[in-house]
């Protein structure tokens, strides 16, 4: 198993925006220097829920601090960029980072930032869809034009190219729905997806029907073993000094976080029948969630012991994940809290999980 480090640079009040942002490049240079694979920046706008409104910035700086450690978007909105601008951006981060993006792309769901972009969110798969086409044609065609319905590009080359050939990674996010994954199947591309898993077997049930709909599709098993082994799972993280502290410390950030998520991930009025229908299962999700104590949430994480972490992690490894992503820093965590969770994590637990 591959083991990252996700980056959402959430902001509660009792942290400045210059601590956030120095924590995370700190904690960025430390992933890598106790031997994770990847660390993973999320994208988000408007609200202290995150501060990571331009991943690519983000990215660059980190490619400039670190030399192994593999950069990924966790992902980038694509119905908010300029998909051939993006292109560019992506390029420049690869070629700079010496090949070391991936570039995870997702259609976003959160409604307000979609109304304060002045975009509607019932239109997020279909301008998803056409961006990610045209990134790929900037990519590797030496001169194209696209004539969609959301975007019209007429006929250009776009420079620089990046260093990966045909293009850096991509992987797509996904809750899980059964539309998205077959699409991300079909195209035979690695998925990203995460968060709170009630039931491990939905683990198992979600890599499963993805080889089936990626054998449907025409992919080699060669293939479909590679796509799964590149799909990251991330799963919120804390590796304690005991079960007291494991239970009782997270508390106060565990809240922050549930609370700001059902803030962004619930629209504050009343969805449109589009919206709903767009984002079913989304939303019963987060309803679902607005109704669960911390008990509840907390068992549904990874908030352990060094040793019961150890037991954890093989057991998602029996599951069949073979990239895990853990969410070090959660809700306003202080850095003396993530920086020992880190460190237990490298000292206690990796020897036991990781791949030779």
């Amino acid at each position: 198993m591959k083991f990252g480090s996700f980056v959402l640079l959430q902001c509660p009040e009792w942290k400045s925006d210059k601590e956030v942002f120095d924590e995370v490049v700190e904690q960025a240079i430390f992933s890598e220097e106790i031997g994770l694979d990847s660390i993973w920046l999320a994208e988000h706008h408007f609200s202290r829920y995150s501060l990571a409104s331009d991943p690519m910035v983000l990215a660059a700086h980190i490619a400039a601090k670190t030399k192994r450690i593999k950069i990924g978007l966790a992902v980038a909105v694509l119905p908010f960029h300029n998909p051939v601008k993006l292109a560019e951006q992506a390029a420049m981060v690869d070629l700079l980072s010496d090949g070391r993006l991936i570039m995870g792309v997702g259609r976003g769901y959160q409604r307000q930032e979609f109304e304060r972009m002045n975009m509607d969110i019932a239109e997020s798969r279909g301008r998803f869809e056409e961006a990610l086409e045209i990134m790929k044609l900037a990519w590797t065609k030496e001169e194209f034009s696209y004539d969609g319905r959301y975007y019209q590009v007429p006929s250009m080359s776009v420079y620089p190219r990046p260093l990966q050939k045909p293009h850096p990674p991509i992987a797509v996010a996904t809750s899980g729905t059964r539309e998205t994954m077959q699409w991300i199947a079909q195209q035979g591309l690695p998925f990203i997806s995460g968060g709170a898993f009630p039931e491990m077997e939905g683990v198992r049930k979600r890599i499963d029907t993805y080889v089936e709909d990626s054998r449907a599709a025409g992919w080699s098993d060669e293939h479909i073993e590679e796509a799964v082994a590149n799909s990251p799972f991330s799963r919120r993280f804390y590796v304690a000094e005991s079960d007291e502290d494991a239970f009782e410390r997270p508390r106060k950030h565990i809240m922050w976080f549930h609370n700001a998520l059902l803030q962004q991930g619930l629209p504050k009025t009343p969805p449109s029948a589009a919206h709903e229908a767009a984002y079913k299962e989304h939303l019963e999700r987060m309803r679902a969630r607005a109704t669960q104590s911390y008990e509840d949430i907390w068992a549904q994480e990874i908030y352990a012991t060094p040793e019961k972490v150890v037991t954890a992690l093989k057991e998602h490894a029996a599951y069949g994940i073979k990239h895990l992503v853990l969410w070090f820093n959660l809700g306003g965590m202080s850095r003396e809290m993530v920086m020992g969770s880190m460190t237990r994590f490298a000292e206690h637990v990796l020897p036991h999980v990781k791949d030779d």
